[in-house]
């Protein structure tokens, strides 16, 4: 009876972990808000200006860009924002993601999914930790390629039209998110297609490829009409070496690859940083954030953050339920193609553009690991531990809530602006190149009218 009892208690004890930290991080994401980089740059403002809650306009150049990149996460914080009153709020976005993939599994695969794994590996995934309370989208388009990943397992599988509802709503949302999206999408979306074209004999097939395929070509076609390049503002790869486009930038500039990668192909640099060797390159330390930020000059620039020992073990078990057929094999080569597409993409070292390769694979070891085979037992405690030194090597900051209002973190400048435009209703143009730029349209965002002219 002693170790049924303690088994119990053990597992009492984890999933009280568990819930408390994951009501922390919904608690941080609801009352903190988001003074990162990008959120503060790019996010926010469309966010809010998609619904006619804040004054300011941003520089010409990001509202061009505004015209033609998917924008679905950032409608969707604004929606947040609007709904609560609460500008922290838009960071719920990614803690909304994470439970409708939760739900998704739960529905479609009832016991085979387990949350308790889920969750634990998601949190030995440092940049899935801090993501969740950044306000960035990077999660957030992760969990949708998650959810379509699920959707198509369930085609796969035979899991009828919830399988298919999961499927067509995570990759309409997953395309109308993130650009990087789209290979996986496209990949995934193929697969689909071909099952239903070989597999399915209902009248209803051709209805979901056509469907399926005007989901995958929408936003490219768009783009091909408005600016003739299917992925502006981005060069278009191997097609732009053949045809003339419009583009803004080429990507995957040299200036986010450390040193000691500059001569390297693309999947050598994805696959040093998921394994985190900059570590044996570099003796400043190391440290997680939510951009890899370092001096360009420095070997830790942009790598790294999913934890080298948890890398390690996700690939162990994988492959171990490959050889031993715990997972079907058709499902663990897509996943491995889908990394091998990726790894090719050249700012793809920056692994917060691949968050979904953790999240799939969490998604994956859970339903692996429900039995209790040695092998598993060795792991589930492997990845509870890989967890621990994650949590515990976030910097104290991490676990404080700052619920002040978003007014509380104005620049000085930004004040001293607002007390000489009281009362003024005309629209006012400023230069500013930092993110903090949005600051000048009043303490809510709304109280001046405000066009950032910055070349």
């Amino acid at each position: 009876m002693l170790p049924n009892a303690l088994s119990r208690t053990l597992v009492l004890f984890h999933w009280l972990m568990l819930v408390s930290i994951c009501a922390f991080l919904t608690l941080k994401s609801t009352l903190q808000f988001s003074r990162a980089f990008d959120f503060l740059m790019y996010h926010l403002p469309l966010a809010l200006q998609s619904w006619n809650l804040t004054t300011f306009a941003p520089s010409t150049k990001i509202q061009n860009l505004y015209g033609s990149l998917p924008l679905f996460g950032e409608y969707f914080q604004g929606f947040l924002v609007l709904i609560s009153g609460k500008m922290s709020s838009a960071n719920l976005i990614n803690i909304i993601g994470v439970i409708a993939c939760i739900v998704a599994a739960k529905m479609l695969f009832k016991n085979q999914f387990s949350i308790r794994w889920f969750l634990t590996v998601c949190l030995a995934v440092p940049l899935v930790v801090i993501h969740a309370t950044t306000g960035y989208i990077d999660l957030f388009t992760a969990e949708l390629l998650l959810l379509t990943f699920i959707g198509m397992y369930g085609i796969l599988g035979g899991k009828g039209w919830l399988a298919y509802a999961v499927f067509i709503t995570g990759l309409f949302l997953a395309m109308g998110t993130r650009m990087q999206a789209w290979p996986l999408c496209f990949l995934f979306g193929g697969i689909a297609i071909c099952h239903m074209l070989l597999r399915e004999r209902s009248l209803h097939r051709v209805f979901f490829v056509l469907f399926i395929v005007a989901i995958l070509t929408f936003f490219p076609l768009k783009n091909i009409l408005t600016h003739g390049n299917p992925t502006y503002p981005v060069r278009t790869p191997l097609v732009a070496n053949f045809i003339s486009m419009p583009y803004l930038s080429k990507g995957g500039s040299l200036t986010n690859v450390p040193p000691f990668l500059h001569r390297q192909l693309p999947p050598v640099q994805f696959f040093a940083s998921a394994f985190e060797i900059n570590r044996l390159y570099s003796n400043t330390p190391y440290q997680w954030s939510y951009d890899q930020y370092a001096k360009i000059d420095d070997n830790h620039r942009r790598m790294g953050g999913w934890f080298f020992l948890t890398v390690i073990g996700m690939m162990i078990l994988l492959v171990h339920a490959f050889i031993s057929r715990r997972l079907p094999r058709s499902i663990l080569s897509i996943f491995i193609g889908s990394i091998l597409i990726v790894s090719c993409i050249p700012h793809m070292l920056e692994l917060r553009y691949a968050l979904f390769i953790p999240l799939i694979a969490a998604f994956l070891l859970s339903m692996v690991m429900q039995s209790s085979s040695i092998i598993n037992t060795i792991f589930k405690g492997f990845f509870i531990f890989c967890s621990a030194i994650v949590l515990l090597n976030m910097p104290p900051k991490f676990w404080q809530i700052d619920s002040r209002p978003s007014s509380a973190f104005a620049p000085n400048a930004a004040k001293e602006f607002w007390e000489e435009q009281r009362g003024n209703s005309e629209e006012i143009d400023i230069q500013e190149h930092l993110e903090w730029a949005i600051y000048w349209s009043g303490p809510t965002f709304s109280e001046y009218k405000v066009r950032n002219s910055i070349k």
